[in-house]
């Protein structure tokens, strides 16, 4: 395995109606950070997708509550109309004075401040609940991929309860669309890179959501490859190559998928670079084999096995050539006498250069 080192968003109008997992499976049951972290309250920018932030509840076609809380005896609930991919908070069992309100979140629930107490608004005299208005989920126009929580507090006491982060089923027709959505939540469209993990971890996210356009025919997030491959093309050491050969392997791999998927050819030209990259770290040292770094200190089984799988996938999709498919054929022999696959055929990562074998 990699050693550890080092380790948004217009969605086209594609949408799931099914009653599959709520998108964001990644908050379904994850516990929020304390609701007091939200800080004070900033105006929010209005959001038009379909229809404008501040729609009356009372034009959903539908109503699903997937999470709930309680607070001095209050039910705060969730509410999504899934159809036009919007959510309204209420409060129940209280009295006035009663506050509720939305958050709402593009980065997967760990930061909100641009979307914090919307809606907010207080029970009135003669009533036990009471509801906000509708928000969007997600903000199209800049590829905001997003969550909402409902949140609440008695109106005589200061604690604040909020539910957990969830989003409508929109862009989650089944299991494989709501994965890629839940994914895209962490996409930051600043950076062109995932939130929360590094440089090579970008790249297996990135082909993950490419291989869910390919298998589910979900469109709505192609945006972020030329996104990541713009923005990041001339990053560490440019064409997506840096100290560490298994990280120039990833995104190789990550752009032979961005290729089958578009056609776009620059993309199979930087995968090209890529492997040459690699190729130049392959040496007599052991009897072969490609370094994990640049430093040339350690042999090791992802480097060597993503060096054969770039090469034999360039290979067979350039018309004629042979450099690829001998490098990766001389790859994998190399790979078989280390001993870095045991007895069960299991793959264990590195040699000892004393005795270059595992």
């Amino acid at each position: 395995m990699t050693p550890v080192r080092r380790l948004r968003r217009p969605i086209p109008p594609t949408i799931g109606r099914s009653a599959a997992a709520i998108a964001l499976a990644l908050v379904a049951g994850i516990a929020s950070p304390p609701a007091s972290a939200a800080g004070t309250a900033t105006a929010a920018a209005t959001i038009c997708n379909k229809y404008c932030d501040t729609r009356d509840p009372a034009l959903s076609p539908g109503d699903r509550t997937p999470v709930t809380a309680t607070l001095h005896g209050r039910s705060i609930m969730l509410h999504f109309d899934d159809a036009d991919a919007m959510g309204w908070a209420s409060i129940a069992n209280g009295g006035p004075g009663d506050e509720v309100w939305l958050d709402r979140s593009f980065d997967g629930g760990r930061t909100w401040s641009s979307g914090s107490k919307l809606g907010s608004t207080t029970v009135p005299v003669g009533q036990r609940g009471w509801r906000t208005l509708m928000y969007n989920v997600d903000d199209w126009n800049n590829h905001g991929v997003g969550a909402l929580r409902a949140c609440g507090k008695a109106g005589d006491r200061v604690e604040i309860a909020c539910t957990s982060w969830a989003r409508t089923t929109w862009n989650s027709g089944d299991r494989r669309t709501a994965a890629a959505t839940g994914l895209m939540t962490f996409y930051n469209y600043s950076t062109g890179l995932f939130d929360t993990t590094g440089w090579w971890n970008s790249a297996n996210a990135l082909t993950s959501v490419i291989d869910n356009i390919r298998v589910s025919g979900m469109g709505s997030y192609s945006y972020a490859i030329s996104r990541t491959y713009d923005l990041n093309l001339n990053a560490q050491d440019g064409q997506f190559r840096n100290d560490y050969i298994d990280d120039t392997g990833w995104w190789g791999l990550a752009w032979v998928a961005a290729y089958d998927l578009t056609g776009d050819r620059r993309y199979l030209d930087t995968a090209r670079t890529d492997a040459d990259h690699m190729a130049a770290y392959w040496d007599g040292t052991c009897g072969g084999g490609v370094w994990w770094s640049t430093a040339r200190t350690y042999k090791n089984a992802i480097a060597n096995s993503l060096y054969i799988q770039l090469n034999a996938a360039l290979h067979n999709r350039i018309p004629g050539d042979t450099t690829y498919r001998e490098r990766a054929r001389d790859g994998w022999s190399w790979f078989q006498g280390t001993g870095m696959i045991n007895g069960s055929n299991l793959v264990n990562d590195g040699i000892d250069l004393g005795t270059c074998r595992n």
